[in-house]
């Protein structure tokens, strides 16, 4: 969560930047299918912690299950939203199968699973999250007023900007806030 979480708000965020100063202003309808990505990205890797729970649970067949269960829906979806929307359409129908009801889906089994609240799930994103935002509300703002002759070190700037910008957030969470951060980052490497 904490590379997942600033690594797609700063994808979604510089998109447009991103894609006019490596790919060329002819790419730009490509930015929303970007954002999409970038969400379903996090999704998915917030979702990729349940597949070792079910496993060390001895249910596996949870992930079989609620993998048909995603590639039925997309497949009824995929194809019309496609013709309707383009690319984007298809971006957004992989994301809102997931989104609705695949996540809630495996929300509720890990819940069930390891005996624990949803507060507590969302306490563990909480601190990342929040530093994301920030981060990402800063680069927007610096991509709404930078008039940089060169896009391409306008992107630089403004990926600069939200590592340094999480980075602080982070080190105000975990000094001021008590996230606990380096004390799983201990455990972990701790654990390798």
């Amino acid at each position: 969560m904490v590379i997942s979480f600033p690594a797609s708000v700063g994808i979604a965020t510089v998109a447009p930047t991103f894609v006019e100063a490596v790919l060329g202003t002819e790419w730009m309808p490509m930015v929303p299918v970007m954002q999409l990505v970038a969400v379903y990205g996090l999704l998915i890797a917030l979702g990729s912690a349940y597949s070792p729970v079910w496993k060390a649970l001895g249910r596996p067949d949870y992930m079989v299950k609620l993998g048909v269960l995603r590639l039925v829906l997309t497949a009824i979806i995929i194809i019309p939203v496609t013709r309707e929307f383009g690319i984007a359409g298809t971006a957004a129908a992989v994301l809102g199968v997931y989104i609705f009801p695949v996540m809630p889906i495996d929300v509720y089994l890990v819940l069930e699973s390891v005996e624990t609240s949803l507060g507590r799930l969302l306490r563990e994103m909480a601190y990342p999250a929040v530093a994301s935002l920030l981060m990402g509300g800063v680069v927007l703002w610096l991509q709404a007023t930078l008039t940089l002759e060169w896009v391409l070190l306008e992107l630089v700037v403004l990926v600069a900007a939200g590592a340094a910008v999480y980075g602080a957030a982070v080190a105000v969470l975990e000094t001021q806030l008590r996230w606990g951060l380096r004390k799983t980052l201990r455990n972990f490497a701790g654990a390798i």
